[in-house]
């Protein structure tokens, strides 16, 4: 991506871009089990499975490189190890489907697409935003679930935000890599309006970013309807929710797919919309309050 713009909307479609020597530094890249109650009553579907490349059905594993935690989607159980979560049920379910497993590895947002370019790790799988990894040559995603970004967590004592003119002056919270064309779009009405610009403070991690509002180094982060409310209820009364007070905006979250490898974007393509068909999808989106979030059809973007 010839000066790509790595960038989350983490919850968001987030913010402006990184440095590409996060790659090698930034984030752990160990290895993580996973558990989920999700099952599938597919079967194995062997016209998928031949899609996938030959090394890949040799070994019967999908390395997937995924930033844990962020909930719901993906986070770590009390061992600190396995890992769980929404991504991790849907990943559950289309094992049987294509005769594999997924070996989760964790490492830092930006570093995904870097990763998957490097042939570290088959694919990336961690809720990416298609506005913040997309516009890439080198990776395609495959859209299956479009939360709405609207909304702000900020410390439970903050009665300061109400409105969208409110957030003009704020200091945000935003991963490496991330982007939000809202909040970009609001921080020039603030401008024009003769208000102090939004700031953006750039963190690792997404716990980190929760530390830093619950502490007051950030005025708040932006989320989207399913991961909202999960960070008010672990926060143990140190957050709260702020509804609407971004302009509305659908953030497609997509399965980062290498472009060189249509073969297994075709199976896992597949493999998902045969959950969604056979209401596997439907299922696993209920378990975590992400039904209004979901997707009809399996779509790919660049």
């Amino acid at each position: 991506m010839a000066k790509k713009k790595w960038v989350r909307a983490s919850v968001l479609l987030l913010v402006a871009a990184v440095a590409a020597g996060i790659l090698a530094g930034c984030g752990s890249s160990s290895s993580s089990t996973s558990s989920s109650t999700a099952s599938s009553s597919a079967a194995l579907d062997i016209a998928l499975q031949a899609q996938l490349p030959a090394s890949i059905r040799q070994s019967g594993v999908i390395t997937v490189a995924t930033d844990v935690p962020y909930v719901p989607f993906e986070q770590f159980l009390s061992d600190g190890k396995t890992v769980t979560g929404l991504d991790v049920d849907l990943m559950n379910a289309i094992e049987p489907i294509l005769g594999v497993k997924f070996q989760i590895n964790n490492t830092a947002y930006a570093n995904i697409i870097p990763a998957l370019e490097a042939k570290r790790y088959d694919i990336g799988w961690s809720a990416i935003s298609v506005g913040s990894l997309g516009g890439t040559s080198s990776a395609n995603f495959l859209v299956y679930i479009s939360p709405t970004i609207a909304s702000l967590v900020v410390s439970s004592s903050n009665n300061s935000i109400k409105t969208e003119s409110d957030v003009c002056g704020t200091t945000l919270g935003f991963l490496f890599a991330e982007k939000s064309a809202s909040v970009t779009q609001l921080s020039k009405q603030c401008v024009a309006e003769g208000k102090e610009p939004i700031t953006i403070k750039y963190f690792q991690k997404v716990p980190d970013i929760i530390l830093a509002v619950e502490s007051g180094q950030v005025t708040g982060r932006v989320v989207h309807e399913v991961n909202g409310a999960y960070f008010v209820s672990q926060s143990q009364g140190k957050l709260k929710l702020v509804r609407n007070v971004l302009p509305p905006q659908p953030l497609p979250m997509g399965v980062a797919i290498p472009a060189d490898q249509p073969g297994l974007q075709a199976a896992i393509k597949g493999a998902l919309q045969t959950i969604i068909d056979n209401g596997t999808y439907a299922a696993v989106l209920a378990k975590y309050g992400a039904t209004t979030a979901g997707v009809k059809t399996i779509t790919v973007k660049s």
